[in-house]
């Protein structure tokens, strides 16, 4: 059996820019104060959220780290032959 991968895209041409868009119903797509008052419902969860940040970083860090880190190994442990 042979997978036909999905076919068309067409890439992002179509979507609209949020800088201060106006959406049907006349209101803006984005509102900051709206955001500020999301991160205002984060205030008991503050811990929480600093570690899921703390370990966002970290696995970032590790997944740019680790073919760095396989270079490394094969560019001075592996003989050149």
């Amino acid at each position: 059996m042979m997978y036909s991968g999905g076919g068309g895209g067409g890439g992002n041409w179509h979507m609209r820019h949020v800088d201060g868009d106006i959406d049907d119903d006349g209101t803006r797509l984005y509102d900051q104060r709206v955001i500020i008052r999301l991160i205002g419902y984060l205030g008991p969860y503050r811990r929480d959220v600093a570690l899921a940040m703390i370990g966002v970083l970290v696995y970032a860090a590790a997944t740019v780290a680790i073919p760095v880190l396989i270079k490394i190994a094969i560019d001075s442990y592996i003989e050149k032959g």
